[in-house]
């Protein structure tokens, strides 16, 4: 695919009166291959309603007399045309109408740019512009584009003053193409409006003010006047100029003069980069009309996840919270890709990264299975658009600390604070045993045969899947015996996977499994039904993430909860008991968690970007965690300004989490890259099968890590 390109059309109208279209004549796009101009030209020859505001429509050819004299002006001119040129053509072609289109660039942005003139008054009477990646985009522009062309054929603007637009001045490092560009969009802005009647121009403003002097003194060169025939004359200069105040301000001004030089009216727009003229220009122009600016048109790709297991999983596909943003911003169009299973979702990440092929906005990882995008740098780093628009007081400081993130840079807004350990209780089943919740894992260790008696389960867990073990509890025990930063040690080259405090981590999962309290079922049990088992009372103990609630919760598309909410009163969510051997207790695992990313080559302070970034505010806001929470997506919202107070019992409880721990330590695979946590996942389950020793998975792991480290 061609990437970094303009692509600007041009529509030259000839009108009769206001109101009587006659013909048209289409000729074939320049500035890009000629297979492309051809279907780009043939393509707006197909729209009905181009066609139907014309009594008649020609496709212009390439071999024409009057197509190779466009063509070289055209190209000289950069997308833009002058009186002269317009004139000829319609006398050329025998045409009232003339359409044109042209590729160029404007700093980084990629445009459509569609402006239509009327020949006689050499006034342009309306316009259009998209955003677009690639040139395959443009297609599916063309037929909305043709519509509000057809629109605006017949309008009459006479009654308006003519306002003269010459190209900005090109001082300030503006170069010619680029300053005419400027004028171009805002040319379009205006003319859409219902104070001026334009008058394009692409000579400098100081030639158009001698040129109108010239005219006053009855010095016009009478041939000019003759080719020019009816060409109405201006009441107004519009000068535009990108300006700079010392070093780091700068602006694009536009000011009404009349034609003494007199000044009338004039706003400005301050830029950070150059390409923000596509969005700035429309906001002058509407100024300038007296009007609220009309947004860029902008498509975003998008790539999402949802987690199947949540209960609520189905709302997310074109749902409220999908359908309202597209109601809000309808110049904002979304071409959304949805994944629900885990490892696929992140195999594709990997692929889209190693193609360059990434989606504008998508969901993401804060480190883990996201690394790669942080790594190099494929996601934008969001602390400048937060201070921008003030988001720092309305987010809980942890997320948006560089250090929570792998590269330490804010790469998404994340939608909550994770805990990837819950120890979750069933108190009707331990009551119906006689027991009360373990506060030590000896209690713990001594409850099994009790529980086994009355045909429970002392603990359930969904190890047939080899992530649930590391993140979901071995997380937490080898930070009690690692004790807090054991992670940093090892990253930093001051600690080993194969010191005595990991080794004795690993060797308390073989104890959990020699003493009973998790059973070797664990190992056939799929992280689909475990949930299931519990809400059944299959078992007295659940360990899995705090997220895991939203599987319990009443379901929204059903109105059924895996646990009513008269039952969830008798579920306690606190973290694993004390155990006796261990540096630290009252802990957990926690990471911050996922949230939404925009891809890092989106140019800065273009339309794209500001469409990418309302996109993550809206996913990431203060209504949407609400969402999530009620829904059960998510337990801990990252926002400090999300009202709780509705919430069913085990989410209360959920919200509760952090009173019950002291401390958190780290995620395995949201600090280790995949290559080392692999292993450890593995060696996990070997554990508890009997496979292989906690010395020789702590050894496997190093071996890893030594492997990682030295091709990174």
């Amino acid at each position: 695919m061609r990437k970094g390109l303009v692509f600007v059309l041009l529509a030259f109208t000839v009108l009769g009166a206001y109101g009587q279209a006659k013909e048209l004549a289409l000729l074939p796009f320049t500035g890009e291959q000629t297979s492309d101009g051809k279907y780009i030209v043939s393509a707006f020859a197909r729209q009905r309603e181009l066609r139907g505001a014309f009594s008649k429509v020609t496709l212009v050819t390439r071999t024409t007399q009057a197509f190779l004299r466009f063509e070289q002006r055209f190209q000289r001119m950069s997308g833009l045309t002058d009186a002269d040129t317009i004139f000829e053509l319609g006398k050329q072609l025998n045409a009232s109408h003339v359409m044109a289109g042209y590729i160029t660039k404007l700093g980084t942005q990629n445009l459509v740019l569609v402006s239509v003139l009327d020949v006689e008054s050499l006034q342009q009477i309306a316009g259009d512009y998209r955003a677009y990646k690639n040139i395959e985009e443009v297609a599916d522009m063309i037929p909305d584009m043709a519509r509000k062309l057809a629109r605006y054929v017949g309008r009459d603007t006479s009654k308006l003053p003519g306002l003269s637009v010459p190209p900005f001045d090109s001082a300030n490092g503006v170069n010619e193409s680029d300053a005419q560009v400027l004028a171009q969009i805002l040319a379009i802005g205006l003319a859409n409006g219902n104070v001026y009647a334009v008058l394009p121009r692409t000579d400098s403003l100081q030639k158009v003010l001698e040129e109108h002097s010239r005219q006053r003194s009855g010095e016009t060169d009478q041939e000019r006047v003759k080719r020019l025939g009816a060409g109405r004359n201006a009441r107004y200069v519009l000068a535009g100029s990108v300006q700079k105040l010392g070093d780091t301000l700068t602006a694009f001004t536009t000011d009404v003069l009349a034609m003494d030089g007199s000044f009338i009216d004039g706003y400005e727009e301050r830029y950070q980069n150059f390409s923000q003229g596509v969005d700035l220009m429309p906001k002058l122009a509407a100024a300038l009309n007296g009007e609220q600016p009309v947004m860029l048109s902008v498509m975003l790709r998008v790539l999402n996840y949802y987690d199947l297991t949540s209960g609520n999983w189905f709302l997310d596909a074109e749902t409220e919270v999908w359908q309202k943003f597209k109601a809000d911003h309808p110049n904002i169009t979304i071409e959304r890709e949805d994944l629900s299973i885990y490892d696929p979702f992140h195999n594709k990440v990997e692929a889209y990264a190693a193609s360059g092929n990434l989606p504008d906005v998508l969901y993401a990882w804060p480190s883990g299975r996201s690394t790669t995008l942080y790594r190099n740098r494929l996601l934008k780093d969001l602390t400048p658009l937060v201070q921008k628009d003030g988001l720092s007081a309305y987010y809980h400081p942890l997320a948006l600390t560089p250090s929570q993130f792998a590269n330490n840079y804010v790469g998404i807004l994340s939608l909550g604070l994770t805990s990837s350990h819950a120890f979750y209780v069933n108190n009707a089943v331990l009551k119906d045993a006689g027991l009360t919740p373990a506060k030590t894992y000896a209690e713990l260790a001594a409850q099994v045969p009790v529980l086994k008696a009355k045909g429970y389960e002392t603990v359930l867990m969904a190890n047939k899947d080899t992530w649930v073990m590391q993140a979901c509890l071995f997380s937490l025990i080898a930070g009690r015996f690692g004790g807090e930063g054991w992670d940093q040690k090892i990253l930093n080259g001051q600690a080993k996977f194969t010191d005595p405090d990991f080794v004795n981590a690993l060797r308390f999962v073989k104890q959990l499994y020699n003493d009973g309290v998790l059973s070797k079922s664990t190992f056939t049990t799929d992280y689909g039904t475990v949930t299931e088992l519990f809400a059944s009372k299959k078992g007295a103990y659940l360990i899995d993430g705090d997220w895991r609630v939203g599987a319990f919760i009443t379901d929204q598309s059903t109105g059924q909860a895996l646990i009513s909410p008269a039952d969830q009163e008798d579920i306690l969510i606190t973290v694993f008991p004390d155990i006796e051997s261990a540096k630290l207790n009252k802990s957990t695992s926690g990471i911050l968690g996922t949230g939404w990313g925009i891809r890092a080559d989106i140019p800065e302070g273009s339309a794209q970007e500001a469409a990418a970034w309302e996109l993550v505010k809206w996913l990431t806001g203060k209504e949407v965690q609400l969402w999530w929470v009620e829904t059960g997506y998510i337990s801990t919202p990252s926002r400090n300004d999300v009202d709780l107070s509705s919430l069913e019992p085990m989410q209360k409880a959920i919200a509760r989490l952090p009173k019950e721990y002291s401390t958190s330590t780290s995620v395995i695979d949201g600090v280790f890259a995949g290559p080392v946590y692999t292993p450890l996942n593995d060696g996990l389950q070997a554990i508890g099968m009997g496979i292989q020793t906690p010395a020789q998975v702590a050894k496997a792991v190093q071996d890893a890590f030594d492997a990682w480290k030295a091709s990174n």
